[in-house]
């Protein structure tokens, strides 16, 4: 199994409690403006989660073996897990959209765009 770093773990607890009060948030909208798509909501919410930090847990661990190589290897073996992550997080929202509609496809972007919150208010915490 894959370690994470501190850092990646404190952005792992900031990423849940960003998804789960959108969650909150997405049951309450849905849950009066669209009532049959609410279960929907919710699949897309978990199912972006955990895809979120499957990837955040990739870029660690391509960032942590990109140290090892040379340069130009480093650059490479970078460009390549930046375009594979990318390709994985199409893929996942082309599942959500076929499986779920609009409503997972909403819930996994929300879930998938965690991260960028999550770093700014885990640096502002650690800059503390």
């Amino acid at each position: 199994m894959f370690k994470l770093s501190d850092t990646g773990k404190r952005l792992v607890k900031v990423m849940l409690a960003i998804c789960l009060i959108s969650l909150g948030a997405g049951i309450i909208i849905t849950g009066i403006w669209f009532p049959a798509e609410t279960f929907k909501f919710i699949y897309g919410m978990v199912f972006g989660t955990i895809f979120s930090v499957l990837k955040l847990m990739l870029l660690e661990r391509s960032l942590n073996k990109s140290v090892n190589l040379t340069e130009g290897q480093a650059q490479n073996y970078i460009r390549l897990h930046y375009m594979l992550r990318y390709f994985l997080t199409g893929a996942v929202l082309a599942v959500a959209a076929i499986q779920g509609g609009i409503s997972a496809v909403v819930g996994v972007f929300i879930c998938l765009f965690s991260l960028r919150p999550a770093i700014f208010i885990v640096n502002k915490r650690m800059d503390n």
